[in-house]
């Protein structure tokens, strides 16, 4: 809805009602839940556009996590990569369901378009969560995990996203082997942190949201012929350091330690509907480590802390044919 020429603001709100029905048994007595929620959830996205390339755009929205099947289900199962129980929820708690969480997103941004397909966002964001669903340490003779919603949570950070053709660099080289290559670049920093209530036991009160980084990197090139014949992408990723597993007032933490991974494909069309596919999943094949504060010095070090678990989930090469119906050679999409 356009305001002014420069100014447009999107708003509005949408309804959701959810039923969640589970009749079975646990340990020879029945389980009988109807867990039924209602949820309104608004929005609004407003813009001022300094000119046709660049605007500054705010927006706030509402979304929900509801609870994954294996997190509320009555029953547990064997986790084969960390040699654990995994307790669903209603396992441990008949009477207690998981709630569904909620979030209330705010966002600030800068958008500069310099030409067709490149931009530069800078922005910054702020999220408030109710009832965040967490991977939790149960308190049993043997180490075991589950699911639980903390009270409430937040988080807020920077974000930088560029995508720039290199073609650029033609002139500075005199070649034409840039024309059509692109990079892609994506950065956030973030800092989450969970309010604990009283009831909640921890190894740490004053800890981040688990499963949430201080910071992720993500780039990437893209390589793509002008008749998409050739298509090849390189991508790596690195995240910081993040709870895995949120302790219990007894067990630490556990934490998964950063690892950097790279990722690469091609594609290669053979005729309109034929075409021959190749990728290298986690070229470096880093160790996966999980770390344990046993000190409370709220840092976590290779040399210095125990490590619960070291791994390498090992590189994966996949090679295929791929068939299109439509006799249009595939493309790889671009961030």
């Amino acid at each position: 809805m356009p305001v002014t020429p420069k100014i447009k603001l999107l708003t509005g709100a949408r309804f959701e009602r959810n039923v969640q029905k589970i009749q079975t048994g646990l340990n020879g007595q029945p389980v009988n839940q109807n867990y039924t929620t209602n949820f309104l959830l608004p929005s609004a996205n407003l813009s001022y556009n300094f000119s046709e390339t660049s605007l500054v755009r705010t927006s706030y929205g509402r979304s929900l996590n509801r609870p994954e099947f294996r997190e509320s289900a009555p029953f547990f199962y064997y986790d084969f990569d960390f040699n654990v129980l995994n307790y669903g929820s209603l396992y441990l708690s008949p009477e207690s369901p998981l709630k569904v969480a909620t979030i209330d997103n705010v966002d600030l941004r800068y958008e500069f378009y310099p030409s067709d397909g490149e931009l530069i966002h800078v922005g910054a964001f702020y999220k408030n969560f109710r009832n965040p669903i967490e991977n939790i340490v149960v308190a049993t003779s043997n180490l075991a995990y589950s699911f639980a919603n903390a009270p409430s949570a937040y988080a807020y950070g920077l974000e930088l996203d560029i995508k720039k053709n290199l073609n650029f660099l033609d002139e500075a080289f005199s070649t034409n082997a840039f024309t059509n290559l692109t990079a892609v670049f994506n950065a956030s920093l973030i800092k989450s942190e969970v309010k604990l209530g009283p009831d909640v036991v921890a190894w740490d009160r004053k800890r981040a949201l688990q499963g949430q980084s201080p910071y992720v990197v993500n780039t990437g090139l893209y390589y793509q012929t002008t008749d998409n014949t050739w298509q090849l992408a390189a991508l790596y990723n690195v995240f910081g350091p993040r709870i895995l597993f949120a302790g219990s007032d007894q067990y630490p933490d556990v934490v998964e330690m950063p690892r950097h991974t790279v990722d690469l494909t091609l594609t290669k069309a053979i005729s309109k509907n034929w075409s021959l596919n190749a990728g290298i999943q986690d070229v470096f094949n880093q160790r996966v480590n999980l770390l344990q504060d046993f000190n409370r010095d709220k840092k976590y070090e290779v040399d210095a802390d125990p490590s619960l678990s070291s791994y390498r989930r090992g590189t994966y090469y996949t090679v295929g044919l791929r068939f299109n119906l439509d006799g249009k050679a595939p493309r790889t999409p671009l961030p």
